[in-house]
C-alpha cells in the first residue's frame, strides 16, 4: 500500500495538528520545555529580524526603533533579533549599535530582545564588548553571524 500526499492532504493534516495545539491537545508537551531568558521571557517562537530605520538625513531613527518594539509587544510576537542581515548591521557605527540596543531595551513588555553581536570586520574584541553590553543592559539573549568562509573547523 502506498501513501500519496498531495497539497490538500498535507494542508488538512497540518491544520488538524495546529488546531490540536491551539486547543491545548499538546499543551503540556509543547510548553513543558520552554526556554526562558534571565528576564523570564520566552525564547521560543517567531523572532523577526529588526529593521534599522533612518531619518531623511541618514541618522538612526530611535523613535522608530522604539515603535517597532512596541508593535511586536502589541502583536504578542516572541521577540526581535537586531541587528542582523536585514538590519544593515555592517553600516552601523559602535555608537549607533549602542543607541539602537538601548532604544529596543527601553521598551517594556513580553517580547524578548536578542542583540546581534557581530561587528564590522568580525572583530572578536568588539563582539565581546557588544555581548558584555547586551548582558549588562538587560538583553534577553545574543546572536551572532559567522564570518564569511568560516567552517566547523574554525569553532573553538
Amino acid at each position: 500500500m502506498s501513501i500519496k500526499t498531495n497539497r490538500r492532504t498535507f494542508l488538512q493534516s497540518a491544520g488538524a495538528f495546529a488546531g490540536a495545539i491551539a486547543l491545548g491537545g499538546f499543551g503540556t508537551a509543547v510548553g513543558a520545555d520552554l526556554r526562558k531568558s534571565p528576564n523570564g521571557k520566552a525564547l521560543a517562537g517567531v523572532f523577526p529580524i529588526g529593521w534599522t530605520p533612518c531619518t531623511p538625513d541618514n541618522k538612526l531613527d530611535l523613535n522608530a526603533m522604539v515603535a517597532q518594539q512596541k508593535f511586536l509587544n502589541r502583536g504578542k510576537v516572541a521577540g526581535i533579533a537586531w541587528p542582523q542581515n536585514a538590519s544593515a548591521w555592517q553600516t552601523l557605527s559602535a555608537q549607533e549599535w549602542h543607541d539602537g540596543a538601548d532604544a529596543l531595551l527601553s521598551v517594556k513588555g513580553r517580547s524578548a530582545v536578542v542583540l546581534g553581536v557581530q561587528s564590522t570586520g568580525f572583530d572578536l574584541a568588539k563582539s565581546v564588548d557588544y555581548a558584555k553590553y547586551a548582558g549588562a543592559h538587560g538583553a534577553d539573549a545574543i546572536i551572532s553571524l559567522t564570518p564569511p568562509g568560516a567552517s566547523d573547523d574554525d569553532i573553538i
